[in-house]
């Protein structure tokens, strides 16, 4: 959140990797058993008036750390910690595993129109506030024998709760509202309109043409396309014929094809480069009966009446 690339990282070999340690344990807050039955069992970590409790099957794993600037917890794996001072090397990062921290919704609205990789937007409070958990984008673990299973699946099991219980919990504790934003090409080029990042773009169908947006404000119709839905890469050989709606991008020679063709509604094509690359996207919504170019065509036919069609 989208933390299953993170967690499949951790599945696979790893590179030997260390950190200056010594500190790890510094600036930590003093932990207190949670008491709470509806909160883990566990220990309770506090910093800007935010909880984060750990729970006991993993307190004696990691150690959490509220030092960071800009960070309210960040977690780290003790037994790659302890094994890179073994080994005398240190390089940073070795053993971490996530960090949540609180950003501002403009903070918030820039990622979304950018690559977000490390970054998952996970919730926001009511003042408008958003929450992140960052990762590695490499596996930051450290053995003396990479064969000892039992070490390597601790780690994997830390990287498990790290992208789904942790994240829950600290959702939970803090009475957030969660919020997943998902971080494909279709959707940044969509949050790149919303927010600001292009302005000139325009839609098109056979009907008028391409048309530029006026005074439309996209925003419900946006809205409509990134709720509830996951953007994912589709097979070439599943692009449909027929017509559709064209989200363009003149000044980044980019272009969105949203398919018409029944059964295949969901289906958009980027098209991009001087070269004209192809990729395909499949629109799975939560609401099977939303059809992203239906949407696209009400949009484009509240542009054309703009456009006095």
């Amino acid at each position: 959140m989208k933390h299953k690339k993170y967690l499949a990282l951790c599945m696979i070999a790893v590179a030997l990797m260390s950190t200056a340690c010594n500190k790890a344990n510094e600036n930590v807050l003093t932990a207190e058993k949670t008491e709470s039955s509806d909160l883990p069992s566990g220990v309770l970590f506090e910093n800007s008036e935010m909880k984060f409790t750990v729970p006991d099957e993993y307190k004696d794993l990691v150690t959490v750390d509220t030092s960071k600037e800009n960070v309210l917890f960040s977690v780290t794996e003790n037994e790659s910690v302890e094994a890179a001072k073994k080994q005398g090397s240190f390089a940073p990062g070795v053993g971490w595993l996530f960090d949540f921290a609180k950003i501002s919704a403009e903070e918030a609205h820039q990622k979304m129109t950018a690559d977000m990789s490390g970054c998952d937007i996970i919730a926001v409070d009511n003042d408008g506030n958003y929450y992140v958990s960052y990762h590695p984008t490499d596996v930051r673990m450290v053995r003396d024998d990479y064969n000892d299973k039992e070490s390597t699946e601790r780690w994997s099991k830390l990287c498990q709760w790290a992208s789904t219980d942790a994240i829950k919990s600290f959702i939970d504790e803090n009475g957030l509202t969660e919020k997943t934003v998902g971080n494909s090409d279709v959707e940044i080029s969509l949050y790149s309109i919303l927010y600001g990042a292009e302005k000139n773009y325009t839609l098109s169908t056979l009907q008028y043409g391409p048309l530029e947006p006026k005074d439309v404000n996209g925003e419900q119709y946006i809205e409509k396309l990134t709720t509830s839905v996951k953007y994912e890469y589709a097979d070439s050989s599943e692009t449909p014929d027929g017509e559709y709606v064209v989200l363009n991008f003149p000044d980044k020679k980019e272009r969105y094809d949203f398919f018409f063709a029944q059964g295949k509604e969901n289906y958009i094509r980027k098209v991009y480069g001087d070269d004209e690359s192809e990729v395909l996207f499949k629109a799975t919504f939560e609401d099977e009966t939303v059809k992203a170019s239906e949407i696209m065509q009400q949009w484009y036919d509240m542009i054309a009446k703009a456009n006095g069609k």
